[in-house]
């Protein structure tokens, strides 16, 4: 599925159960055991940011691929 929107593969960690994924600057952490999704970001005014989304269904993941800045409710960030 990645594939399908530019994103390259980068890491595959079997022991925390998190496939990690990168677009340009943005960086996309999928954690499959708790549904969880973190990307890395540049932000324009705050500088680097990290957003947590728990629960992600599939179609959140297809969301997150498209536009990894999408908002969807489930978040919380860290800096």
């Amino acid at each position: 599925m990645a594939e399908a929107y530019d994103l390259n593969e980068i890491s595959h960690n079997i022991t925390s159960r998190c496939i990690s994924f990168r677009n340009n600057n943005d960086r996309i952490n999928i954690y499959y055991s708790t549904r969880t999704i973190g990307t890395a970001l540049d932000h324009p005014s705050q500088g680097k940011t990290q957003l947590f989304r728990r629960k992600c269904t599939v179609e959140d993941l297809k969301k997150i691929f498209q536009n990894p800045r999408s908002h969807s409710g489930k978040g919380y960030k860290r800096r």
